[in-house]
């Protein structure tokens, strides 16, 4: 069949609004003569025949691509972003095989975002660019002049890009089509989808609703960006898994410059923020007074937060409900120290918390947190030093891990240890000064292993002070070490956890 016949088949279908008939015809004659006009026309065709994005994993990707037909395959093409470099050099390796125009748009898309920068990506980035040179997509040609000027990178990675992306696209040919023409004619006909212009809120919105999703903070990136703001460029900064130190420098001085306007609504209430994923994350909130808590609590912006800090306050009891307020906006939390404990178990809906700090609770206060339907994610509970051992008294249901501010040489730590072995407990932890130390399950399930650890990351071990060793020393003369099966000291030391038993004296005891 000629190529005026099968241009004819798809005029016909296309006039008729049939979409999924023209489609594979275009893809078919895209195979025989790759003009640029002809990409563009299957990407309009396409967006109205495939639907959202595949949603899986790699592996499950990998089993879908292996039975899809050229319909199939778009979505499928789509949820090639947001992957880790050696997935997407996987999903690639298939996609390129099926030599089909919709892939240059992710191509496209990945030399724009840039997402991996780093020196240890240049192997990743290499393969990428075989992946464009199969292409043979002439659309990509003009990629050269335009696109390396745009990215902030490192001078020597932004020329090892360029130098790949020229030799990528050089022996692209791009050469007169008669039927151009004819093809401009059907780009006529399939007019691209119009969706109602969405206003930042609304971009907005949909963050806030699903937070833990970086897609929707790459659309508002772009957002951004097409208007010159530069928090754009700030997001797509975070979102990168992999930068170099350009970029960090360059993510630095933009947060420094714009931090405190991008904190929003929030920002009067807010402390010691840190920013992830271009949005605040982790912070110390403080409420000064009710008035505090119903003008800036409840906004939506609550929920990038992963991570809050409830300020310590002398406030009276009967005060403490707005000094460490927690509202229905801040949905997102992991991780909450000190939060008001009404407020946690009185809200509507479940939390995300996985790690909860209490410090200011009597027994039945602990005995509703454990087991919670309003904290079903709950990992780690940590209490304050009221905590008595008769509170441990007939638990079937809690977090596997709890924490007690008391030293290991407590009066009733073996108690604890007891009353905690009878619980589903999996680890028990003291935390004291400048460490803590945790019991943890044997191979017969007794609390019977011990790991201390200092509390403070130094940079070696030199710096150590003896006064930390002192106090865990002091600490270990306390313990009945034939009840232990193992005990272990350890420190974080230039960012690595090491063993220091070697200078407790104590730990000599146990030397097997």
């Amino acid at each position: 069949m000629t190529p005026e016949t099968l241009l004819d088949r798809a005029a016909l279908s296309l006039e008729r609004g049939e979409y999924a008939i023209a489609l594979p015809i275009l893809i078919a004659q895209w195979r025989v003569r790759k003009a640029p006009e002809l990409g563009d026309l299957i990407d309009r065709v396409d967006e109205r025949v495939t639907g959202a994005p595949f949603e899986g994993s790699t592996d499950r990707w990998l089993a879908a691509a292996a039975v899809a037909d050229d319909l199939s395959r778009g979505p499928l093409l789509r949820a090639i972003p947001k992957r880790t470099l050696e997935d997407t050099q996987r999903v690639l390796d298939v996609a390129t095989e099926w030599d089909d125009p919709r892939l240059t748009r992710i191509l496209r898309g990945l030399l724009v975002e840039l997402p991996w920068t780093g020196r240890r990506s240049r192997d990743g980035w290499r393969e990428i660019f075989r992946f464009i040179a199969s292409q043979r997509d002439p659309r990509l040609v003009e990629l050269v002049h335009t696109l390396p000027p745009t990215w902030t990178i490192g001078e020597e990675m932004q020329r090892f890009l360029t130098k790949l992306l020229t030799s990528a696209v050089k022996p692209v040919a791009i050469a007169p089509w008669p039927e151009a023409a004819a093809l401009g004619a059907l780009l006529g006909v399939t007019p691209s989808i119009v969706t109602k212009a969405e206003t930042e809120a609304d971009l907005l919105a949909r963050i806030y609703e699903h937070p833990e999703d970086d897609a929707p903070r790459a659309v508002y990136a772009d957002w951004l960006l097409e208007r010159e703001n530069p928090r754009g460029e700030f997001i797509v900064l975070q979102l990168r898994p992999d930068k170099d130190d350009a970029a960090t420098k360059r993510e630095l001085a933009l947060l420094k410059k714009h931090q405190k306007a991008w904190l929003g609504p929030m920002e009067p209430v807010i402390r010691a923020v840190e920013l992830r994923r271009g949005f605040p994350a982790s912070a110390t909130i403080k409420f000064r007074h009710q008035r505090d808590v119903d003008q800036f609590g409840h906004h939506a912006a609550w929920a990038t937060l992963e991570e809050l800090s409830w300020t310590y306050s002398q406030a009276r009891d009967d005060r403490l409900d707005w000094t460490r307020a927690m509202t229905p906006a801040m949905s997102g939390l992991r991780i909450a120290h000190q939060p008001s404990l009404t407020q946690l178990l009185g809200a509507t809906r479940p939390w995300r918390i996985e790690r909860c700090e209490i410090d200011q609770l009597d027994a039945t206060q602990f005995q509703s947190l454990l087991g919670h339907p309003l904290l079903p994610a709950l990992r780690e509970l940590s209490i304050g030093y009221s905590v008595k051992p008769s509170w441990f008294n007939g638990i079937v249901k809690c977090p596997p891990h709890l924490e007690m501010i008391a030293p290991l040489d407590s009066i009733d730590r073996e108690v604890f240890v007891a009353k905690a072995e009878a619980t589903p407990v999996e680890t028990l932890t003291f935390v004291w000064s400048y460490y803590r130390g945790r019991f943890s399950r044997d191979d017969t399930g007794k609390l019977s292993r011990l790991d201390v650890a200092t509390t403070i990351a130094l940079p070696s071990l030199d710096v150590l002070p003896k006064a930390t060793i002192a106090t865990i020393d002091s600490a270990l003369k306390q313990i009945k070490f034939r009840t232990l099966t193992h005990v272990d000291v350890t420190a974080t030391i230039g960012g690595e956890r090491i063993s220091i038993a070697h200078l407790v004296e104590q730990t000599k005891r146990i030397r097997r």
